[in-house]
């Protein structure tokens, strides 16, 4: 668990603190860490706030209280995910106005694209039906780049690497040309961008203040 201590200092002493930590892949054992030391002193609180007794790891927001108050939470299984899968959405208000935090962890491994794409496009349609506010989808998506472009719905949903200037330098979130906590055969290195942030388009055209 020190990793996941490690984690927790980092976003409580930065500044400023996040107002949405967005999480995948978290066991109960996790759990018991992040709700501690987050919700320690009454910082932040965790949502969906059941722990799924059925999933060894699932997905989880927390939300700094005092700034983000939490209207509805839930989180859905994918259907047909042989992984277990999940959805985790969290309707709230920020400086009075409602917005939606999405964040999952898609189908993993190649052989898996079509359910992959499937929970993909979920996602988008879930996200652009959203109305009154912003919705946020961050999240492990696992895509490939061509599994992207065959989803529609995504040129409707901004790409906050893109909006952000696509800087070649913060391209991959998995790199192991700069990580070499894995080795593989041959010297291979694999890059690839599978950590994404998706908003509607209403949110990247609001005026900058």
């Amino acid at each position: 668990m020190a990793r996941v201590e490690e984690v927790c200092a980092i976003l409580l002493e930065s500044e400023p603190t996040p107002d949405v930590i967005l999480l995948q892949e978290v066991d109960d054992e996790m759990f018991a860490v992040l709700n501690a030391r987050l919700g320690g002193g009454g910082r932040y609180r965790a949502f969906p706030p059941r722990v799924p007794v059925e999933q060894r790891y699932f997905t989880l927001t927390f939300v700094k209280v005092g700034t983000v108050t939490v209207e509805e939470s839930g989180r859905k299984d994918f259907p047909h995910s042989l992984m277990g899968r999940d959805l985790s959405t969290v309707r709230a208000t920020f400086n009075g106005k409602p917005m939606l935090l999405m964040t999952s962890h898609l189908e993993s491994e190649k052989q898996s694209s079509e359910e992959r794409k499937a929970q993909f496009n979920q996602v988008m349609k879930q996200l652009l039906a959203f109305r009154g506010g912003p919705a946020i989808f961050a999240g492990d998506t696992n895509l490939r780049e061509a599994e992207v472009k065959q989803e529609k719905l995504a040129k409707e949903a901004g790409d906050m690497w893109q909006l952000c200037g696509a800087d070649p330098e913060r391209r991959f979130t998995w790199d192991m040309a700069n990580n070499d906590n894995l080795v593989f055969g041959g010297g291979f290195q694999p890059r690839a961008r599978y950590d994404r942030y998706r908003v509607q388009q209403v949110m990247h055209r609001l005026p900058r203040s």
